[in-house]
């Protein structure tokens, strides 16, 4: 890719805002941890709509991936 060159995303602000609304909706009707979905077009896999909620937190997301590694090599490393 050039400088000249544009990126051109396929995702769609308003059906994203939709989704989110919905998704929102039922997540704290379900009492769900988080609910995450992706929307593609079948015919070609042009990603249209990619949401999340809770926002995804790269903060917590980085300590709890934290805590699993430390968990896992425990688990791997053990030396009983």
């Amino acid at each position: 890719c050039s400088l000249k060159e544009s990126v051109i995303t396929t995702i769609d602000a308003n059906l994203s805002y939709k989704i989110f609304n919905l998704i929102k909706q039922e997540c704290e009707k379900n009492k769900s941890e988080y609910i995450t979905a992706i929307i593609m077009n079948p015919e070609n896999g042009d990603v249209l709509s990619m949401v999340q909620y809770p926002f995804y937190d790269p903060i917590k997301g980085c300590k709890e991936f934290l805590k699993f590694e430390k968990k896992l090599n425990d688990i791997l490393y053990d030396e009983k």
